[in-house]
């Protein structure tokens, strides 16, 4: 599975309210008064891209992120990340590019806004992870004249995924 995309509004609504069940509306305004904030760039967004121009400023602010996650952007080499097409295409970006941290630190903030902030950050970080490598074994049999089919997920390599730690309520139905 390649890293995620960066967020555009959509995806960051969709996002919140899988994980902490915000709705589309409260995800808006806690984006919006991190924006007003200068802690995120312009929420109202369609594009999950950044420009070509932006490529050399995401080093210095992921090191400007660093003290709120040095684990993760510690496994990074900011000297050597890989700018694909999925991260980076001029064409797709249209007024406003992908949703981003500013690399200003927040102080406290209502929960609904950290959850969003700390989502924008961690989404930039595992942007730039490799793929999670994963052996997926489908088993079809029949038991009692009655079909099934067994399915196993095995992850041997977990990439990006490193960033979203599994929960009980993430589990994807077949």
């Amino acid at each position: 599975e390649l890293p995620p995309q960066l967020y555009d509004l959509t995806d960051l609504q969709r996002d919140m309210n899988r994980r902490h069940g915000l709705s589309a509306d409260a995800t808006l305004k806690a984006a919006q008064a991190l924006y007003e904030d200068k802690l995120i760039t312009y929420p109202r967004t369609d594009s999950r891209y950044l420009t070509s121009d932006l490529k050399g400023q995401v080093p210095g602010l992921l090191e400007d992120l660093r003290p709120l996650q040095p684990e993760a952007i510690g496994r990074l080499d900011l000297g050597a990340l890989a700018f694909t097409g999925r991260l980076v295409n001029d064409a797709k970006v249209r007024d406003h590019h992908a949703i981003l941290p500013t690399g200003k630190h927040p102080g406290e903030l209502p929960p609904a806004q950290r959850k969003v902030f700390d989502a924008v950050v961690i989404r930039l970080i595992a942007a730039f992870y490799p793929a999670c490598v994963k052996e997926v074994t489908v088993v079809d049999g029949e038991s009692n004249a009655v079909p099934f089919r067994a399915r196993g997920v095995r992850v041997l390599q977990p990439g990006w995924t490193v960033m979203y730690p599994a929960r009980a309520d993430d589990k994807k139905a077949e």
